[in-house]
């Protein structure tokens, strides 16, 4: 794979379902508008930040982020909460430093560039399945992943890959 689509993948424009231009607009400048906003000490978040499209897209999924009392509270109220109460709440998987954010960004970035796409691919449909399936029906989605991922080359050039740079 070409590095410019591995790096569209990574950004998110190949691991992200198709959606219409205008969507994707919105949801990169509240993108940008969270990393500047989480970049700083005293970062705020609220809900009434976002554009009609993000909310229609992302608020859904909030009450399985943070679970439905906290959901409540920052939805009904339009509460603002800082990055460190976002992150505690599991809002956010990180909340960096001012100086550190772009360290941060490179070095996940950098995690996915370096994962073989397949796997990523195959990866993301599987926890998408986990969230609606039973538990023993998420371990036999989860094997049958595994078995998928060895229809390609790809987990044996990583796997060769990887004990190469060890020796």
């Amino acid at each position: 794979m070409k590095a410019a689509s591995r790096l569209d993948a990574a950004t998110g424009s190949r691991l992200v379902d198709p959606i219409d231009a205008e969507t994707k607009k919105a949801i990169a400048a509240a993108i940008k508008s969270l990393k500047s906003d989480f970049a700083k000490d005293n970062a705020k978040l609220a809900t009434r930040q976002s554009s009609q499209k993000v909310i229609e897209k992302i608020l859904p999924l909030i009450p399985g982020l943070i679970g439905w009392g906290r959901a409540r509270e920052l939805l009904m109220l339009g509460e603002i909460i800082d990055a460190e109460t976002a992150l505690r709440w599991g809002l956010v998987e990180r909340a960096v430093a001012p100086g550190a954010l772009d360290a941060e960004i490179d070095k996940v970035l950098a995690a996915l560039l370096a994962a073989g796409p397949n796997a990523l691919r195959l990866q993301k449909q599987l926890m998408r399945e986990w969230e609606n399936l039973p538990v023993e029906e998420a371990i036999a989605a989860g094997i049958d992943a595994f078995v998928r991922a060895f229809e390609t080359d790809e987990p044996k050039r990583m796997l060769s890959a990887f004990v190469a740079r060890k020796r």
